[in-house]
């Protein structure tokens, strides 16, 4: 049987490991308080230093810069030259009067000789010399059968792409009262690289890689309009020339489905000086997403 003393040593022992652990454990405590204070404040210098370093983020441009950008890429221009070399250049413009001028004139021949025949168009190049002045590159188209039709000019009708890498394709076409053909000028004069004619009820396709193959080298697609085979032979002497019209139509369509359309009217005065004139706009454009 333990003692009063026994018992008394057990109690004083049993304090004493009582107190050693409360002071381990103190201890303990201390270092794990230490070092997460320590970890607290690394990690707030840390956000702090990341916060002040990280670059900001573009904010999102509100503009339509693709469909800026793709605008930027669209566009022609018609030209109209003259015998002078005076060039006037067209593209956004509504019904204005363009300097596309020359003559029309209808004559029966029935019973004519090939030298009075061959005299109306030397008639024809007297009253050009009157509009423009000395022959300087006049143009005359003629359909010589029972009733000689002539159409003379000196002004040129051109048109350029802006940039064709976003053209999909060219078309030009007229009404049935007229015919055209296109065909590349170099700077070395009128050389017929490649030429296309509009039949009746047809149109004139220029693809990108046609333009940019052969008119985009030289001074871009040459116009030349005439009376069709068909209308032309419907005529005689007696027709009156403020009659005889036509429009041609042109539509550039880009790759992204834009199209842009233009229109140039011809009419003729009872003399037969014909007067022009050119609208431009724009069919569709698709809206950015």
């Amino acid at each position: 049987m333990k003692t009063d003393r026994d018992m008394a040593e057990n109690i004083l022992n049993r304090v004493t490991e009582i107190k050693v652990i409360r002071a381990r454990r103190k201890r303990t405590i201390e270092k794990i308080a230490s070092v997460t204070c320590v970890l607290a404040i690394v990690f707030a210098m840390s956000i702090t230093f990341i916060g002040n370093n990280t670059p900001e983020m573009p904010e999102e441009s509100t503009a339509n810069t693709t469909n800026e950008a793709v605008k930027a890429n669209k566009g022609f221009l018609l030209m109209v030259a003259n015998a002078a070399d005076d060039e006037a250049t067209y593209y956004k413009e509504s019904d204005v009067n363009i300097p596309l001028g020359g003559i029309l004139q209808i004559k029966n021949t029935k019973g004519m000789s090939r030298e009075a025949i061959n005299r109306m168009s030397y008639e024809l190049k007297l009253r050009l010399e009157e509009l423009y002045g000395l022959d300087d590159g006049f143009q005359i188209i003629g359909l010589e059968e029972e009733v000689a039709v002539h159409f003379g000019t000196a002004d040129k009708l051109r048109f350029k792409l802006a940039d064709p890498s976003a053209v999909d394709y060219v078309t030009l076409t007229c009404t049935d009262n007229g015919k055209l053909t296109v065909f590349d000028e170099t700077a070395m004069g009128k050389i017929k690289e490649f030429t296309k004619t509009i039949k009746v009820g047809n149109e004139i396709t220029i693809t990108a890689d046609e333009y940019m193959n052969i008119y985009d080298k030289g001074k871009g697609v040459h116009i030349e309009w005439f009376l069709s085979e068909s209308y032309a032979k419907q005529l005689t002497e007696e027709t009156p020339l403020s009659e005889i019209n036509d429009t041609i139509t042109g539509k550039v369509s880009y790759k992204d489905g834009a199209e842009e359309l233009f229109a140039i009217t011809l009419n003729f005065d009872d003399e037969g000086s014909l007067t022009s004139t050119y609208s431009s706009r724009i069919a569709y454009y698709p809206i950015a997403e």
